[in-house]
């Protein structure tokens, strides 16, 4: 139950919410299944948990000590959001995810050849930010 868990281990648990989900999205934008694990297994989202396994010991329990040494409690969830947010753009978390899953899949892409705003198209990538849809 989180809430018979320890605050570190309620900050924890709230900041792997979050990577899951952050790994869940990449793993779909670069076309993926989230399903296929190697370490995990038996769980739709066994990948998921094989790929964010690369960045807790790193990035989410250090960030979880720290939150714990500066937090209100009663704001956990927000004050996790904003530590959670600061990280994936100071360490540019989207672009390093997708960066590691195709080094780890041995793909041909250079470093320079995948951009966040870009749309993977089976065959290429194409701009992002843009509406495609009908006008």
């Amino acid at each position: 139950s989180f809430d018979e868990q320890d605050k570190i281990n309620q900050i924890i648990t709230i900041l792997n919410q979050m990577l899951y989900a952050i790994c869940h999205s990449v793993i779909l934008s670069v076309g993926f299944s989230p399903s296929i694990g190697f370490v995990h297994s038996g769980n739709i989202e066994s990948f998921v948990f094989d790929v964010a396994d690369f960045y807790k010991e790193s990035l989410i329990i250090p960030m979880a000590f720290k939150i714990h040494d500066s937090v209100n409690f009663e704001n956990i969830d927000s004050q996790c959001r904003k530590h959670m947010r600061d990280m994936i753009i100071k360490e540019k978390l989207l672009t390093r995810i997708t960066k590691d899953l195709l080094t780890l899949f041995h793909t041909d892409l250079e470093e320079n050849d995948i951009s966040v705003n870009e749309i993977w198209d089976l065959n290429k990538y194409i701009p992002g930010n843009v509406n495609y849809g009908d006008k």
